[in-house]
Formats: structure tokens, C-alpha cells, sequence
């Protein structure tokens, strides 16, 4: 027994405790304001269900209003009466769930309640408590606007003794669910009325889940009377569907009511469940298929049966709810660390998995749309407070990622729905960081996978969802694939079209590439522009044919590159004409260059003593394209002479033959007879009018073709092995690589580490000569390439030839390039026609002959002095 003085005091110790609760509680409150705001509502419906035993029904009203110019949110509820002890837990802020019959309470007005006094200090609280067997009706103010812990405590003394002399005794009470018996009335200020209206805006992503989750809440009515508008939550039971044996369908009526205006609206949402663990999808049909609804961007996740608020950084596919989940006192997440409570709650985690697994077997078997949601954030990584990523990601993510992985989900066409990857079968997925790039890339996938790429309309959907390890295809990657088919013949047969549809289609895909990526068009692994013989080369490989080149040209280049090394059939590095693609002017090939390649090799080969029948083959084809197309010869082919290649089609006997006739002819030793035995195309040989002279010219050609002849084997004998101990010095650093060409140099060597290229032109002279000679073809690219075009000059002694006598006594002229630039200008523009002038040689013959041939000669005074270390430096600088 105490006596008075010992009972004030006991009471004076639990106000001053209260007080300091209730303090530091509202503290929190006041500080985190953004999740407050969105609790209130959800501590208030949490009462109201622990209002009603387990299979009883609760219902609640949410009345926005203006009384008499003051502002209120009232919340009410059809529940059981208060408990004495819920009576006390109001202003003694202790939550008790005591008792079995109640053991599924989520809390009792403790401390989560004062949550709801972020709409106002003063709750006004209105209900019927039960003591033993008797009833009371009861109303008392719950202040807690104090602003320090004795003022606070002072408040709920004063509060306990109103609720002790208020409080009025019920006869013949009688409990009904019509009668909304318990309301807590809040005052609002105008941004307690903005935060209040703003709550319930924020309600709709939460509420339908909610309501799927507690079985006990039936109804949910939010009136505001300000702006004269209603929306009722209402759970269908009969609406309940079980659609497989752990999965039910649950309906909930959404009427919206404004001025007048009445919207109904049902939301589906399909729940998982086991004894512990629900997990839950809104889904909605449209065209009599089935989809998932996207979350919103704040939507909860994590259900406890209420929405946790404040851990929206949680993310998951799925929302997640479990009675027995151990929340953090503020109700804003669940403890997923190493620690006690986090492996409780781990442990329940992990109870979501089979759940999952279920939902989605049942998605894919349905074939139910948007699929790419269930995807959704299993590839983020999670910073959260009091959480484990690395348990999270090792047994939750991984397992769900690998099992989603493995069912058809994905549909590539309107009846074939398809794994991501399972049995050697992948769906391929467009990607890159830019949207328009992706569904580009899309159009080209189509052609290539036509059943294995998702629609269109849902390429940037997977894109948001997918990982690593998922089939993506990039450009690169893509590029690559299409190099691996080596040609535009074998692309042409795995993707179906026509030839001219395929280069067609290959074109776009250059253009395509050359925006987005262009270095992939000079990869080795990433070739795909088709040369004219449908191969593909890389873009440093091609010249661009500007069209002006006729193709029977091409086809006499490339049977004199048969014939001679000296040229090879152009079409093998040039790009196909129905691919367009920018290269350097210096890349172009022209009617000029090919008319030019020709003529510098077939002056070669017109020195041959005895030409074979095809080299005369290729005399006789290209002196009918100069006959059939004589503009274009004359301008093209001006070193070149028909006579000449008329002379070296026949062979030379027959020449001779003809010679004489026409000797016999003008010493009238020739009969009639003997005319009219030479066949009609003799005939108009014989009747030419300049038939002396090309004859004149033939026999001309032949002397200075015999005296080539012996100097050109001389040199070349000597050439060819200078030219193969060249090729061993380079070859001897890997650094360095080196090709023999025919043209405008010997060699052309490439820099491995930085793919220069450098341009080498050999010249080996005897020890008595004090100059050397380039064509006019070798001095005009020495100038365009000043820093990279080097001259090499080695003088034949008669001793034996070797690396050792090579590196000693090789000069190399690095300035070649400068050195000729100011002639090569003037030779140029000596040779370009000016408006109705052209320079022509003034004796007949040497005009026929050796118009425009002339050579550039290099007086050795001012040959380059560098030695063969300095040249090799040139080649290795970076």
C-alpha cells in the first residue's frame, strides 16, 4: 500500500517519463518531416485494424473540412471500442500488444502514433473504452504543443485528469460496425490543410496494396469538403480470384466522386503468398491481354502489413509484404544488417525467392505483357542503411537474376516467346546510351535475327532492365558480326535479298556505322566495306571510283596484272560503287589515273621482243577502247600511241612481211595478182596514208626497246638484290613492316605502334654516275607526302652485296619531298592546258612518240646524307 504523498510521486515519475518520450519522439518528427507527412495516415489506419479481431471487418473515413473557418482532418473508424489500457497508451505513449486474442496487432498508439501529430500539436479524440464489462463514452484534447519536457509533462497530467472526469458510463452498450464510434480530429493551419490534402494525393500508390495485405480493412472513404470531392476504396471480396495454388487476384474498387462527376475504377492486383511472405503486382488488361503496371517513382515496396515509408530506396520487381518482418522504430525500413534482427528479417528475404520464381513461370505461361517490369532494378546496386548488399546480392539477386534469365519472357514475334537465354537460344538486345541509336541498330537486327530481337516498341523498356551478362549488342559488336561474313555474297545469302537489296541495305549500315562509330570501318575485325569484287576491306584499304572509270579499262589492268607485278587489278581495293562513303581526295580513283597506270606499264611491256598472245591480247583490247573512244584516249593516253600498239599486236615477222610488200610496191615489183592476194583488212593497211610513218615509228620503237631491254635487265639484276637485303634489314624489327609495290615507290613500310606509313623509292646507280632519275609519277608524290616519302641510293661498286655493304654505304635523303616540290609545280603547270593553248613537240615523230614522257634527274650534290640508323629513327619516331 502507498500512501498519497508516494502516489503523487509515482505519477509525478511516469509524466516526467512520458514527457521526456513524447520529447524526444516529436524531435523526430520535426526533423524528418517528408516521411511524417506520409506516415500519418498509415499509423491511424494501423489502429483502426488493430480495432477488430482476427476475421472481423474495419472500415475508416478521412473528412478534410472547413468548421466555421477552421480547418480539420477527422479520421474515423467502425471498430471495436478502445481497450482501457488503449485509452491510456493516448497519453501515455506505450504501446502494448499484449494479449493472444490479439496477437496479429501491428501497434497500439505508442510512439508511432505521435507521427500523426504533424497536422497539429492538438488531437481532439472522441470514443467508447470498455473496463471489465462496462462501457464509457469519453473526449479529451491530446496537447502535445508544449515546448519543453515540463510543459509537455504538465500537458498529459492535465489530460489524464480530463480523461478521468469526463468520461461517462454507457447502459446497455451494444457494439455495431454501422456506427463510426472513435475519431481523432485534427486542427489545421493552412499548411497543415496543404500537407494534409497532399498526403492523401499520395495514398493511391499504397492503398490498394494495403488493402490486398490485411485482410481485416474492408473500406476506405476520403471525403474532402473543400473542393467537394470523394474517393472510396473499396476491397471486392467476391472478386477474389485463386488463379494457381499460391497466387490469388485481388479486386479493389476505386470510386472517385467529383462535382457530381462519379469515376469508378477497379485495380487488379495479383498476390504470391506463404505462410510468411506475400509479394504482389498491380496489373491491368487492355485488348484482352494482361500487363503489369510499372511502379511509380516513389512507390513503397516494403510492406509490414502498412507501407514502410521512407525506405524507397529499397528496389525490387516486386512489392514485398510480411507480418513478421522486424521494422526499425521509425517504421522506415526493415534491418537487413548481420545483426539479430537483420536475420530474422534475411531469413524471411529469403522466403521471397520461390514466390518469385512462381509469379514469374506464371507470367510467361499466360503470356501476360510488359514482362521486362519483373526485370526491373535486379541489376542495381543497393546503398541502403543497415543492410548487407553483399547477402543481398549473393543470395537474392544472383538466384532471381539466373531464374529470370531461363523463362520465356521475351516476345520476338506475335506467337513466339522466348527465354533470354536457355539451351543455346538468346534474345539480343539493342545497346547503347543513346536511345535513337539503339532502335537504329534494332532495324538492322530485324534483318539478321528477325526471331530472336524484341519488339521495337519495347527495345528501350529491356534496355533499362537488362545486365552485363545478357546478350546486348552494341554497334561494335554488331559490326563485327557482319565482318565475320567476309562478303557481300554470303551476307547476301543469310539475310534473304536480292544483291542489289543487300548492298542497298549494307550501305545504310556504312552510313549508320561511319556516324556513330567510324573508327570500326578501319578495324580488322570490323570490315565491312565490300571492294568491286563484294569482298570486305577495311576503309584505309579502299579508293573511292569516281565513276569515270570505263570497265573494260579495269578489265585490260587486271589482265596485264597477269602479266607484270608492276600493277594488279584495281577493283581488288576499290570500294563498291553502291556503297557511299567519304574518303581523302588523295583516295580517288580516276579515268586520268587509271589512263595514266596503264600507259607507265604497257610502255614496259611494249619492249618485250616477243610478246606472248595474251600480252598481245591486252595490246589489241586496249588499242580498241582508244579507237572506240578516241576523245577520251587523246586526253587519257597521251604517251601512248596506237601505232605503237598496233605494231606489237602482229608479231614481228609480219611487220616485216609488210615492210617488204610495200618496198616491192614502190618499186612496182608488186603484180595485181599479188594484191588480190592479201585480204581485205591488208588492203586498208596498205591504202593508210600514213602507213610510212607508223611503219618509221615501229621500226623506231623496236631500237629503243632493245636498248631498254639491256639496261633494264642490267639494273634489275642489281635492283633485286639491293632490294631483298632491304627487305631483310627492316624485317629484322618487329616494330616495322614492310611491303614490295609497284608504282610510285618500291616499298611502302608501316610503324606497327602508330600506323604511319612511309613511302621508300630504291635507286641503285654505278659508282661512277653523279645523279639519279625518278618518273614523273614518283617526283609528283614526293612533294604530296613531304615528310614521309624518302629516297634511298645505293651505289653498285661490282663488290659483293650484303647487309654490311648496304648499311655502309646506303644514303637516304629524307627532304626528297621539299627538295622537288617547287620543279614538280612547275612541270605541272607547263603541262595543264591553258583556255585554247597546249604544248605539243615540235617534230612529228618525237610528237607521236614521246609526247609529255620525260623523267626528273637528281644531281648529286644535293643528295640527302642521312646513313641507315638515321633512316631507321625516322621510321620508329612517335
Amino acid at each position: 500500500m502507498y500512501n498519497e504523498e508516494e502516489v503523487q510521486e509515482l505519477f509525478e515519475v511516469v509524466f516526467k517519463l512520458s514527457a521526456k518520450d513524447v520529447n524526444d519522439k516529436l524531435v523526430k518528427v520535426r526533423n524528418r518531416p517528408e516521411i511524417a507527412k506520409r506516415r500519418w495516415f498509415w499509423e491511424l489506419l494501423q489502429n483502426a485494424k488493430d480495432a477488430v479481431k482476427p476475421h472481423e471487418k474495419v472500415s475508416v473515413k478521412l473528412i478534410i473540412g472547413n468548421d466555421n473557418g477552421q480547418y480539420f482532418a477527422e479520421f474515423q473508424h467502425n471498430g471495436n471500442p478502445f481497450r482501457y489500457q488503449d485509452a491510456k497508451n493516448l497519453i501515455f505513449p506505450y504501446s502494448d500488444k499484449g494479449d493472444e486474442e490479439d496477437s496479429d496487432k501491428s501497434g497500439r498508439f505508442g510512439t508511432g502514433f505521435l507521427a500523426t501529430h504533424i497536422l497539429s500539436k492538438e488531437i481532439l479524440v472522441k470514443g467508447v473504452y470498455l473496463k471489465d464489462s462496462q462501457a464509457f463514452n469519453f473526449s479529451f484534447t491530446l496537447d502535445r504543443s508544449g515546448t519543453d519536457k515540463p510543459q509537455i509533462a504538465d500537458s498529459i497530467s492535465k489530460t489524464w485528469q480530463i480523461f478521468r472526469e469526463k468520461r461517462t458510463e454507457i447502459l446497455n452498450y451494444q457494439y455495431s460496425p454501422s456506427n463510426y464510434e472513435t475519431s481523432f480530429r485534427y486542427n489545421l493551419d493552412k499548411d497543415g490543410l496543404d500537407l494534409a490534402i497532399q498526403s492523401i494525393e499520395d495514398l493511391d500508390a499504397a492503398l490498394p496494396f494495403a488493402l490486398s495485405f490485411i485482410p481485416k480493412v474492408q473500406k476506405i472513404e476520403i471525403f474532402n469538403q473543400i473542393s467537394n470531392t470523394s474517393i472510396v476504396y473499396h476491397k471486392i471480396d467476391s472478386n477474389t480470384k485463386q488463379l494457381a495454388e499460391n497466387i490469388k487476384r485481388f479486386s479493389i474498387e476505386k470510386k472517385s466522386i467529383k462535382n457530381e462527376q462519379t469515376e469508378d475504377v477497379y485495380i487488379a492486383l495479383v498476390v504470391c503468398s506463404d505462410d510468411n511472405v506475400d509479394i504482389a503486382l498491380e496489373v491491368y488488361e487492355q485488348s484482352n491481354l494482361i500487363y503489369i503496371k510499372e511502379f511509380l517513382e516513389h512507390q513503397p515496396l516494403l510492406f509490414c502489413p502498412f507501407p514502410l515509408i521512407g525506405a524507397s530506396d529499397f528496389k525490387f520487381p516486386v512489392v514485398i509484404n510480411s507480418v513478421s518482418f522486424l521494422p526499425k522504430e521509425e517504421r522506415d525500413g526493415i534491418w537487413l544488417a548481420d545483426t539479430v534482427e537483420g536475420k530474422i528479417n534475411q531469413g524471411l528475404f529469403e522466403k521471397v525467392l520461390p514466390l518469385y520464381n512462381s509469379i514469374v513461370k506464371y507470367v510467361s505461361t499466360e503470356k501476360w505483357q510488359n514482362t521486362h517490369l519483373l526485370l526491373k532494378h535486379l541489376k542495381e546496386n543497393l546503398l541502403i542503411a543497415d543492410f548487407n548488399a553483399t547477402w543481398f546480392k549473393d543470395s537474392i539477386q544472383t538466384h532471381a537474376k539466373a531464374f529470370v534469365k531461363s523463362i520465356p519472357l521475351v516476345d520476338v514475334s506475335e506467337d513466339k516467346r522466348l527465354a533470354i537465354i536457355l539451351n543455346d537460344i538468346s534474345v539480343y538486345f539493342p545497346w547503347d546510351l543513346k536511345e535513337n541509336t539503339r532502335l537504329v541498330l534494332w532495324d538492322y537486327m530485324k534483318t539478321l535475327f528477325p526471331e530472336n530481337v524484341p519488339p521495337k516498341e519495347q527495345v528501350n523498356d529491356w534496355y533499362d532492365v537488362i545486365w552485363d551478362d545478357c546478350p546486348r549488342v552494341t554497334v561494335n559488336s554488331f559490326t563485327k558480326f557482319i565482318a565475320g561474313f567476309k562478303s557481300v555474297e554470303a551476307l547476301q545469302e543469310r539475310i534473304g535479298k536480292s544483291k542489289e537489296e543487300t548492298l542497298l541495305w549494307l550501305n545504310n549500315l556504312v552510313s549508320f556505322i561511319n556516324v556513330e562509330e567510324p573508327v570500326l570501318l578501319n578495324g580488322a575485325d570490323s570490315s565491312v566495306l565490300p571492294n568491286q569484287f563484294g569482298y570486305f576491306k577495311r576503309k584505309d584499304e579502299l579508293y573511292l571510283d569516281d565513276g569515270t572509270i570505263d570497265k573494260k579499262l579495269k578489265d585490260i589492268l587486271a589482265d596485264m596484272s597477269q602479266i607484270t607485278p608492276k600493277v594488279y587489278d584495281w577493283r581488288l581495293d576499290m570500294l563498291e560503287k553502291k556503297i557511299f562513303l567519304e574518303l581523302p581526295a588523295t583516295r580517288t580513283r580516276t579515268i586520268a589515273l587509271i589512263g595514266t597506270t596503264i600507259s607507265e606499264a604497257i610502255k614496259e611491256l611494249l619492249k618485250e621482243e616477243n610478246p606472248t598472245n595474251e600480252l598481245r591480247n591486252v595490246f589489241s583490247k586496249l588499242l580498241n577502247w582508244i579507237n572506240d573512244n578516241s576523245d577520251k584516249g587523246k586526253e587519257y593516253f597521251k604517251g601512248l600511241k596506237t601505232e605503237t600498239l598496233l605494231y606489237k599486236t602482229a608479231n614481228e615477222s609480219k611487220i616485216k612481211h609488210i615492210t617488204d610488200l610495200l618496198q616491192k610496191d614502190r618499186d612496182g615489183e608488186i603484180s595485181v595478182e599479188q594484191l588480190s592476194a592479201i585480204n581485205s583488212s591488208n588492203i586498208a593497211l596498205l591504202q593508210d596514208p600514213d602507213l610510212e610513218l607508223k611503219v618509221r615509228l615501229g621500226e623506231q620503237v623496236l631500237l629503243d626497246q632493245h636498248k631498254e631491254r639491256e639496261e633494264f635487265i642490267f639494273k634489275k639484276k642489281v635492283g633485286d638484290v639491293f632490294e631483298n637485303v632491304f627487305k631483310q634489314l627492316i624485317n629484322q624489327d618487329a616494330k616495322l613492316q614492310i611491303s614490295k609495290v609497284e608504282g610510285e615507290e618500291d616499298f611502302i613500310i608501316v610503324n606497327n605502334n602508330t600506323q604511319k606509313k612511309f613511302y621508300i623509292e630504291l635507286k641503285s646507280i654505278n659508282i661512277a654516275e653523279d645523279r639519279v632519275s625518278m618518273t614523273h609519277k614518283q617526283a609528283k608524290k614526293a612533294p604530296a607526302y613531304p615528310g614521309d616519302y624518302i629516297l634511298c641510293i645505293i651505289p653498285n661498286n661490282g663488290e659483293s652485296i650484303d647487309e654490311q655493304y648496304f648499311t655502309t654505304n646506303a644514303k637516304f635523303d629524307k627532304t626528297i619531298g621539299n627538295k622537288l616540290a617547287r620543279k614538280v609545280a612547275e612541270a605541272l603547270t607547263f603541262e595543264a592546258p591553258d583556255i585554247g593553248i597546249s604544248v605539243e613537240f615540235e617534230d612529228l615523230l618525237l610528237n607521236s612518240y614521246s609526247k609529255y614522257r620525260y623523267k626528273f634527274f637528281i644531281q648529286q650534290s644535293i643528295w640527302g646524307q642521312d646513313n641507315f640508323d638515321s633512316f631507321k629513327e625516322k621510321l620508329l619516331e612517335f
